[in-house]
């Protein structure tokens, strides 16, 4: 091999290993990092999908670059067409032109445009390389993908080589292949490649007519898999290959991959199970219960679990624990408050019984009986002193103190929290509870002084917003600004240019291939900047469309006190940088769009998905702004634009996103702070919460919402909007804290 084709070699393997791994494991989206984009195996799904596509969801862009940013493939194929044919042979057009085209699943014509192509380009030869794979993979030539990808030390990569090596119909060497994936992805414990690992090997050696080993995967996938999808695959297959699951194996694995989706049909086969197997009834009826309320439909899932436990079972206990979940969940929770405290009386013994009493005292605070609450904490600390939930049953004791007429003692129990407390912003939180504990036994001196401090030390968080807006309110003067001013200083401006590779990735619109190839090459950038090397790389970051790299070399670089002050000209970059605004023409068009306050978008962006475009949560929540797939179907049709093919889209997942936020702040009558919990928690909670309980302080109310998820990200989603206010506008533009719940809100009956 000469040395031009050993530097190319050695660029697809740098490109393979910063995009995170091949194809086959990519989950079928083309990757914020300039990655491979699809899996080989749904490649062909998804072109079929974004072939199907009819309207966009917004003006579509003129210039093929800016499609290409807003990752909009079929508008940029479409443009790059148009061009005259001799410029469409232009080497940077056809790599546009490949990318494009991959990712739109027009599988073929990108590897027509990709093809040798290195050779003109071999800046970019890494990423040519790997796009021509995947590519490949689809429409062949199979084999030339299968050896590019063997090349990768990447498990994904390994899996994605074998499924090509299987279609170049190379059985032999496709399960040495895969072999060698799964042992990599035990050894280095990747538990969802090892998955993706054992499907492809079943699938192969089904090929191959060895149905012992496919026999062997399908049933480990079927004991061990997290995909439900996948689970349920498992089950079929290993029945396909004569494999015989036990009542209680297959009762379990239907179970727990079931989702709405899917419920009938797991009914219907556990109804078929019951039938055949009366002597099972018992495990068929757990299984069930806990099919149903996989699948969220709590109000059956309540029936089927109190039907379980009148069954002769060794697992009553926690039947009767999740049918005091189900019930809670399903609107009855008074019924769930009774059904939690005969736990701990019937099953003493039992750790059940420490998780119902807790559940109990944490339902009681949070239906506003605030006095049966402190004392329920209490009987759950002195019995179970040492339990993991002990510091949250603290907290949720001085919580209910504080709400039911005893600020006196909730002061204590929160000062001592906040000795115990190394967390810095639980500290904050527990110091200005501290204050509104102390106001309300009448020690103002005490508060206001907790509420100075707290704005001094930790300005712009959701406590010191709130400790301000507590000033406000008690007339104290001089009212501390929320943000000190900034000191001024000289500073000049780095004369910012992207290396060679970045550069012309990013000159033909591909800025995700160019923000992968950027991580990759950070030490040699930033060394053109001697001792500003942090701020060179966050600025030439943000050269690119995307954030999702810049916020993290910022979160490396800028510490936690440079945030609590006020940054000086040389030091603003590390607040931009940490706060970054990806995609701003398409934010402030929806922002204005649907009168949104300015900052919010990218406040709850930054706390979903940490601007991964390709964001995908454990339960399926999807791109920038997180939306479930069923979420972005319903605010679609209600904004009356057509149903999205692909809500990974940035366009199409902001402005969905946008639209469901107003939505909220409608229902709940401008509230930010009810709006940005019902966005993590969903309005019927939230309702529920609000209308439960007569203490209505806003500040005591996030305080008290009882999912600690939740709790967490309001108080978070908040400061960032205060950040991205400051940074907007300084003081005057930051929104000052609400004090009070509204007095009526209205999520209507079609409330998702």
């Amino acid at each position: 091999m000469d040395r031009r084709r050993s530097r190319i070699r050695a660029g697809w393997v740098s490109a393979l290993t910063l995009l995170g791994g091949g194809c086959y494991a990519c989950g079928g989206a083309e990757r914020a990092d300039g990655g491979l984009g699809q899996t080989v195996a749904t490649a062909t799904a998804t072109a079929d999908a974004a072939s199907s596509a009819t309207t966009d969801h917004a003006p579509p862009p003129t210039d093929w670059r800016e499609a290409l940013r807003q990752h909009r493939w079929d508008q940029a194929l479409k443009l790059l067409d148009e061009l005259p044919k001799e410029q469409r042979n232009e080497p940077t057009i056809r790599l546009a032109r490949g990318r494009a085209a991959l990712a739109a699943g027009q599988h073929a014509q990108a590897v027509e445009a990709l093809q040798g192509l290195e050779a003109a380009l071999p800046a970019v030869a890494g990423e040519i390389q790997a796009w021509y794979a995947q590519a490949a993979a689809v429409a062949g030539p199979h084999e030339a993908a299968a050896k590019l990808f063997s090349t990768s030390p990447k498990v994904q990569d390994q899996i994605s080589a074998a499924v090509a090596y299987q279609r170049a119909g190379k059985l032999k060497t496709a399960r040495k292949v895969v072999d060698k994936a799964i042992r990599q992805a035990r050894q280095t414990r990747r538990h969802a490649s090892e998955e993706q690992a054992h499907e492809v090997r079943a699938t192969i050696a089904e090929a191959a007519r060895d149905k012992a080993v496919a026999g062997t995967d399908w049933r480990w996938l079927v004991s061990h898999a997290k995909d439900p999808a996948r689970v349920r695959k498992a089950i079929t297959g290993f029945d396909r290959v004569g494999g015989r699951l036990s009542v209680p194996e297959r009762v379990a694995a239907l179970a727990r991959s079931t989702s709405h989706d899917n419920l009938a049909a797991t009914l219907t086969e556990l109804d078929a199970l019951g039938d055949k197997h009366k002597t099972q009834a018992a495990v068929i009826a757990m299984g069930r219960a806990q099919a149903l309320n996989q699948a969220r439909d709590y109000a059956q899932a309540l029936g089927a679990f109190d039907a379980a436990g009148a069954l002769p079972t060794p697992h009553l206990a926690e039947i009767k624990y999740y049918a005091a979940r189900c019930a809670a969940r399903s609107g009855d929770v008074t019924g769930a408050i009774d059904r939690y405290a005969e736990i701990p009386r019937r099953f003493r013994k039992s750790g059940w019984a420490e998780r119902a009493a807790y559940r109990r005292a944490e339902l009681l605070l949070r239906t506003g009986r605030y006095t049966e609450a402190a004392a329920a904490y209490a009987r759950y600390s002195s019995r179970f002193g040492k339990s993991k939930w002990r510091a949250r049953a603290r907290y949720g004791r001085a919580m209910a103190l504080l709400s039911c007429g005893k600020p006196a003692e909730a002061k204590t129990q929160f000062a001592a929290l906040r000795k115990d407390a190394s967390n810095r912003r639980f500290v904050a939180s527990l110091r200005h509870l501290e204050g509104v504990a102390a106001l309300r036994s009448g020690d103002q001196p005490t508060a206001k002084k907790l509420w100075l401090d707290l704005i001094e030390e930790q300005p712009l968080t959701w406590p010191a917003l709130a400790a301000h807006a507590r000033l406000k309110q008690l007339g104290h003067t001089p009212l501390p600004p929320v943000m000190p001013l900034p000191p001024t200083t000289a500073h000049a401006a780095l004369p910012l240019t992207l290396p060679a590779a970045p550069a012309l990735l990013h000159s033909v619109g591909l800025d995700a291939a160019a923000e992968g190839r950027l991580a990759l090459m950070e030490q040699e950038a930033a060394a053109r900047y001697p001792g500003r090397e942090s701020e060179a790389l966050c600025g030439l970051y943000g050269l690119l469309t995307g954030a999702r790299r810049r916020y993290q070399v910022g979160s490396r670089a800028v510490s936690l006190e440079q945030l609590m002050r006020p940054p000086s000209t040389a030091e603003r970059w590390t607040w931009t940088c940490v706060y970054p605004y990806p995609f701003p023409d398409l934010v402030r068009r929806e922002e204005q769009r649907y009168g949104l306050p300015t900052g919010l978008v990218h406040a709850v962006m930054r706390q979903e998905s940490a601007f991964q475009t390709t964001a995908r949560s454990p339960v399926g929540a999807r791109g920038l702004m997180q939306l479930m797939p069923a979420t972005a179907s319903r605010a679609a049709a209600e904004a009356g634009i057509d149903p999205p093919n692909d809500i990974l889209r940035p366009d199409i997942n902001i402005r969905l996103g946008a639209f469901y936020l107003a939505k909220l702040l409608d229902s709940f009558n401008g509230s930010v702070p009810l709006a940005v919990a019902a966005y993590n928690a969903g309005p019927q909670a939230v309702q529920s919460w609000v209308t439960d309980g007569d203490d209505r302080d806003v500040d005591v109310w996030v305080a008290r919402i009882p999912y600690r998820e939740t709790r967490h990200y309001v108080q978070r989603v908040l400061g960032n909007l205060s950040r991205y206010q400051w940074l907007a506008g300084g003081n005057g533009a930051v929104m000052p804290a609400p004090l009070q719940l509204p007095k009526e809100t209205d999520i209507g009956d079609q409330a998702y």
